[in-house]
């Protein structure tokens, strides 16, 4: 189902939109958001370097509403416009699971993540991003495929 290794990764800019939204309104909110950064990148002469994710604050929902940063890595550093905004993920440690199966069971790669880690001895640091490959609505729950990325 997945594997779980350390990384470290260096500085990556990105491009994204920060809002809070009813957990259940993810999905189109993820398409809707994907069109308006692509659009950004496209216009702002960059090129995105991997795939849209996304970017939980506040470690938890509030009741079914979540604080979330819809982002995309970009070739290079950009002015944010309006809702759009730029910023730079750390260079740093991290942890990383690479998740395929059905997206109702991603739950069960997070607990494998946070165990790994404290296994580890390791601390997170911040919070937790979901990149999202192969994303298709059309395909089977067990083709979706996930990486989850935790800082330490």
């Amino acid at each position: 189902m997945f594997e779980i290794a350390l990384e470290v990764k260096k500085a990556q800019p990105v491009v994204f939109i920060r809002t809070r939204t009813q957990i259940d309104k993810l999905p189109e909110l993820l398409e809707e958001t994907s069109t308006k950064i692509n659009r950004f990148i496209k216009e702002n002469g960059a090129k995105a370097t991997d795939v849209l994710y996304t970017r939980y604050h506040d470690g938890s929902m509030v009741g079914n509403e979540v604080d979330v940063e819809i982002g995309m890595p970009v070739s290079k550093e950009l002015q944010g416009v309006g809702e759009i905004k730029c910023s730079v993920i750390p260079e740093g440690k991290y942890v990383a699971a690479t998740y395929k199966g059905d997206p109702d069971e991603l739950e069960k790669a997070y607990d494998g993540i946070l165990k790994w880690i404290d296994e580890a001895d390791l601390t997170p640091s911040g919070a937790y991003f979901e990149y999202y490959y192969g994303e298709d609505e059309n395909a089977p729950a067990e083709e979706f495929t996930a990486k989850i990325v935790v800082p330490v």
